[in-house]
């Protein structure tokens, strides 16, 4: 295969009088070739965006190919240009981890983000899990406290509505000690007052 190449090059080139006019014609296709790859690459590179809720760790793995890449094709990125064009293809959910970043001024490798935002990845999770199960604990906590408020013994037992207090059941299983009738006290019986007033010389109109 290589020698077929050579052979290719050599019908290609045996026109050219000289080796300097083969050097330069060779330099100016290289040169074409690694402009066109370099902004292939750094297209790709801007636009790589992490969509919210995908995986972090992939996504870093991609970024990190692709500046590998640029350092190939003899683009000079340093190493904070490169942290930061990672930092910057996050979504909004990782703002405050992009904060304290720059806060504490930290100078890590392109290993060490990848990890540092693995980790920050599984504590948001963790975080959205405690959020979605925390809501249904309280309201059956709540729920259960309402219930064990109400009194077991504040009405009459067999009664439709709770008006008819344990105080009047009690006046109801009293009998009367002047006629024997249940229902009310003697100070209440009408015989007994009927009686008193005849004894008195009173009588009662009907």
């Amino acid at each position: 295969m290589i020698a077929s190449m050579v052979l290719e090059l050599a019908r290609k080139y045996e026109s050219f009088a000289h080796a300097a006019d083969i050097k330069e014609n060779l330099e100016s296709m290289y040169s074409e070739n690694t402009r066109a790859s370099r902004y292939a690459a750094t297209k790709e590179l801007v636009f790589l965006i992490l969509r919210e809720g995908a995986s972090v760790h992939e996504h870093v793995l991609k970024k990190i190919t692709l500046i590998e890449k640029m350092v190939n094709l003899d683009v000079v990125l340093p190493p904070e240009l490169q942290v930061d064009l990672i930092l910057l293809s996050l979504p909004s959910s990782y703002e405050q981890f992009i904060v304290k970043f720059n806060m504490n001024k930290l100078d890590p490798t392109l290993d060490e983000i990848l990890n540092m935002l693995v980790s920050y990845e599984a504590t948001i999770k963790k975080e959205k899990s405690v959020l979605l199960t925390a809501p249904s604990g309280k309201k059956s906590s709540f729920s259960k406290k309402r219930k064990s408020s109400v009194p077991s013994k504040l009405f009459v037992k067999g009664s439709s509505s709770g008006s008819k207090s344990v105080k009047v059941s009690k006046q109801v299983d009293d009998v009367c000690h002047h006629c024997g009738k249940p229902g009310h006290w003697r100070r209440n019986c009408k015989e007994y007052l009927d009686q008193k007033r005849s004894e008195k010389g009173m009588y009662s109109i009907e």
